[in-house]
């Protein structure tokens, strides 16, 4: 048979395959979409947007959500690279929905079969490829994260390995172009795993081409710089909307979205084994399979080298004293069980406080242990194909554990081999989720799988070969196969917008849910939306959400000096007569009405500003009614630094009492929040006195709409400014009206600033 008849073959095996998981869809592939109506409804929506924009330039980046905050594509993963797929599909009158699930249904088959093209370069067996295609092209940890289409999108690399691969085979330039190719595509398709293969390829170049020329190298690396510096627009552009919205991941954050050292056993969305999971959250679910890491095992005791080569004596002096300190420091680790404890012995002190830092000493010590073995300096000599691959996998397995590892959510090395790659561009702050790593082990299992198929079945029949590939291929789909896949129905369309400009506004707001059907709904009306969703949480919005929770009618009017707002309230929602009353209050008035929503329109409002002074002079600060003085210090532009905080959450009556050097013109006071953008007063009353005995009220409203207009000015360091009339006086006291639940009220620093001119709208 031809061979592209039998790569014809296998891609409709493997479509086969992928309808079958997706039969749900059978009847309504456009009009229901795959999992829920979450995270691949946001996928169908950023799909449609991309096949109506030139990618990465102008409007494109601003999308229609997050309004008024701008480049909120830049939020989300872009998936420009699927447009391939999709693209296809709109521009010839499909709905987003089927766009989207055409692209789902075909990242198994193109991963599966890219899977298959690699093992089958490797080994000239397409029964091998099989077995690859399965393991990679279906794995459970692609059916653990069937939301998440970026994650399902890894079909580019490995066809950039099998690039590699051929150019290491041929010295063909075209080769090293198809690498390049595959890993800008890849990088365009997913993001996450442009970087993540960083560890992989870097491992693969100090691995293959060891006793090549030095200029050969040199050509393989530059190919591979090639394809970071063809994307760095696009991750400078990133980086730079990022720097302005005040994005970045924290150290906890990327800890609590890394694998846990138990998430290999958590299958939970398989249908065979149903192990429960362990996992602390989604992500950190990283099971990849049983039937592909026994077969993996079962290669290695199949057939060993008869390489032998004697350890130098240097190299056992040097192991023998790495056994001596991995087994101290393991005793060390097991003795904080019964708690901390700490020796003297005379100037010099021991301590031990808990297991994770003697650990991380004795994990140093046993890969160094490894890396001087025999067993090592077999496959490292022999350069074997099946050893590297194997390695590879537990090398991304090692990365997903994050820079914290932890078992059970405790902790378990101070610090893991991703805290290495931390130290590169873009991964101190730029990937929440290091769990994503397993995709790149899930590859390399894959390959290694095959591989050790042929190691294992080589000396057989061909008839044997062929019935062996068929169990193992069945075998590791029934080990990958889900529970269920439902069909998720699509939210309705909104009613026919008047006619207008006005940004649409949905009520409820701050639902994953909620929000993400208000971005949908947009493809049919056009206009930009407040609502949105993303892996980040722009400071702006989740103040916005705040306020709303608290139905602080301040924010609206705020949100619409930049824009009408056009409110769509959810008549099915519990509280809908609720959020009908609050948003009247506005002033917004009614614009239409269905069984299932009410519109309203808030035309647009301009926005009051003063013509404050410099910052006046302040004597002291006391946070009432404790009395307690709240330390300041003057800073360069006038302002004072003043790090306080509530007791606890928010509580009706707490003051802050500020006083100024003596008399002056007050106009405006600034407060700006501590490090949780959240933490600002709900409503607050302001007063001002000339003797302390007389209080003139200034301010009484809720702070919402001023809290969410300083974080869209000044994402990084919101500085809520109260304008108040130009009024003489000495003291002021800032009142608390709120009571919350779970947010204090904090202050990084404040201002009281004059001035002698009356407020002037400015919009």
């Amino acid at each position: 048979m031809a061979e592209w008849r039998r790569y014809a073959l296998a891609a409709t095996g493997y479509l086969a395959l992928a309808l079958l998981l997706v039969r749900s869809l059978f009847g309504q592939f456009s009009t229901a979409i795959a999992h829920d109506a979450g995270d691949p409804l946001l996928s169908a929506w950023i799909l449609w947007w991309n096949s109506r924009h030139v990618p990465f330039v102008g409007a494109w980046w601003d999308g229609l959500a997050f309004f008024p905050l701008r480049g909120s594509l830049a939020f989300s993963d872009h998936r420009v690279g699927l447009e391939l797929i999709a693209g296809p599909v709109l521009w010839l009158g499909g709905t987003p929905i089927l766009a989207y699930n055409v692209t789902f249904v075909a990242c198994f088959v193109l991963s599966a079969l890219a899977a298959h093209a690699l093992t089958r370069t490797l080994t000239g067996s397409h029964a091998a490829g099989a077995v690859s295609g399965i393991a990679f092209g279906f794995n459970p940890y692609r059916m653990a994260h069937l939301a998440h289409l970026e994650l399902q999108a890894a079909f580019c690399l490995p066809l950039a390995l099998l690039a590699l691969h051929r150019y290491l085979s041929t010295s063909r330039r075209r080769w090293l172009a198809a690498f390049s190719l595959m890993l800008v595509l890849q990088g365009l398709c997913s993001g996450y795993y442009l970087f993540f293969s960083i560890p992989l390829v870097g491992l693969w170049i100090l691995w293959f081409p060891r006793n090549t020329p030095l200029s050969r190298r040199a050509v393989l690396i530059g190919a591979w710089a090639l394809a970071f510096v063809v994307l760095l627009p696009v991750l400078l552009q990133y980086r730079t909307i990022h720097s302005q919205v005040g994005f970045g991941r924290g150290f906890g954050e990327m800890r609590d979205f890394s694998a846990d050292l138990t998430g290999v056993l958590s299958a939970q969305p398989m249908k065979l084994w149903r192990l429960p999971s362990m996992a602390i959250n989604p992500e950190a679910e990283v099971y990849v399979g049983v039937i592909a890491p026994l077969l993996i095992l079962g290669a290695i005791g199949w057939r060993r080298s008869s390489i032998a080569p004697v350890t130098p004596r240097t190299w056992r002096l040097l192991r023998l004293s790495l056994t001596v300190v991995a087994v101290v420091f393991a005793v060390t680790a097991l003795s904080t069980l019964w708690g901390a404890w700490k020796y003297r012995l005379g100037p010099l002190a021991v301590s031990a406080d808990g297991p994770d830092k003697p650990l991380t000493v004795v994990f140093a010590a046993c890969v160094l242990l490894v890396l001087t073995s025999r067993a090592w300096a077999v496959v490292w000599n022999e350069r074997s194909t099946f050893a590297f691959y194997a390695t590879s996998a537990v090398v991304a397995w090692l990365f997903a554990l994050g820079p914290a590892p932890h078992v059970l959510n405790r902790p378990l090395l101070y610090r893991g081999p991703y805290a290495l790659l931390m130290l590169l561009p873009g991964f101190a702050d730029g990937f929440r989720a290091p769990a994503r790593f397993m995709m790149i082990a899930a590859l390399a299992v894959a390959v290694a799988a095959g591989l050790a198929f042929v190691r294992v079945t080589a000396s057989r029949s061909r008839i044997v070969r062929v019935a062996a590939a068929v169990v193992v291929v069945a075998l590791l789909a029934v080990d990958s196969w889900p529970a269920a896949l439902p069909a998720a129905a699509l939210p309705a369309r909104m009613m026919t917008p008047p006619d207008g400009q006005a940004v649409v506004l949905e009520l409820p707001l701050g639902g994953v849910f909620d929000d993400i059907a208000a971005v949908y709904r947009s493809v049919f009306h056009g206009r930009r939306v407040v609502n949105g969703y993303s892996g980040y949480d722009p400071p702006a919005y989740q103040i916005l959400s705040l306020a709303l929770e608290r139905r602080d009618d301040a924010v609206v009017p705020v949100l619409a000096s930049y824009a009408p707002v056009l409110v769509r309230i959810d008549s099915t929602a519990s509280d809908s007569a609720g959020w009908e009353e609050f948003i009247r209050r506005t002033g917004a008035a009614d614009a239409g009405a269905s069984p299932r929503e009410r519109l309203f329109l808030l035309p647009q409002q301009p926005l009051v500003r003063s013509d404050a002074g410099a910052a006046l002079p302040i004597r002291s600060v006391r946070a009432m009614p404790s009395g307690a003085v709240v330390p300041l210090r003057a800073m360069p532009d006038g302002t004072v630094e003043a790090i306080w905080s509530s007791a606890g959450p928010q509580r009706f009556g707490d003051e802050l009492v500020i006083e100024l050097d003596g008399p002056h013109m007050i106009a405006e006071i600034d407060l700006a929040t501590g490090a949780d953008e959240r933490e600002f007063p709900g409503a607050v009353l302001i007063e001002t006195s000339v003797d302390g005995r007389h209080w003139v009220q200034q301010w009484r409203s809720g702070s919402g709409g001023v809290a969410f207009l300083a974080a869209v000015e000044a994402p990084h360091h919101p500085v809520l400014r109260f304008r108040i009339a130009a009024v003489d006086a000495s003291l002021l006291r800032i009142r608390q009206l709120w009571n919350d639940a779970s947010h204090r009220w904090s202050l990084s620093s404040l201002a009281v600033r004059g001035g002698t001119a009356p407020p002037t709208p400015q919009r």
